[in-house]
């Protein structure tokens, strides 16, 4: 498996929250177990975060267009791509013509915001070993 950088960058503070820049990864390991299609760009570009507010979005992000019940980012994927290195779409979206931001389409942006998050993160839970308690006291404190 290759090494992947790993830095540590303190970002802006939002709603009382400093958001930290941990990794760098490629758009391509990003998507090696979701099913896709590209729609533009380049997925060899590397991406330093996920996200789905578009409040949130900083510079060299992967962006999640989601459809919601009051707004839908897709409407702004323009504005949108000027900040992130890729944009993950369930709809196709207009861009400017000189736009070099990476395009994926999937099925359903909201089925694949979690899958994502575990891909950049090293699929943690695949790591994780939960074993089951066995006294009933103790599952009864545990549950508390």
């Amino acid at each position: 498996m290759k090494e992947t950088q790993i830095w540590i960058v303190a970002d802006r503070q939002y709603r009382g929250y400093e958001r930290l820049r941990v990794k760098i990864m490629k758009i391509s390991e990003l998507l090696q177990r979701i099913d896709y299609t590209v729609l533009q760009g380049d997925l060899s570009e590397e991406i330093t975060g996920i996200c789905h507010d578009n409040r949130m979005l900083q510079k060299g992000d992967a962006f999640i267009c989601i459809s919601g019940a009051r707004f839908d980012t897709h409407t702004m994927a323009g504005e949108l791509a000027k900040k992130a290195a890729l944009l993950v779409v369930e709809k196709p979206v207009e861009l400017d013509a000189d736009c070099k931001t990476a395009v994926v389409q999937v099925a359903s942006t909201r089925d694949i915001v979690a899958a994502l998050a575990a891909a950049f993160y090293g699929y943690p839970s695949e790591r994780w070993f939960v074993s089951e308690l066995q006294d009933q006291r103790a599952r009864q404190h545990a549950l508390i």
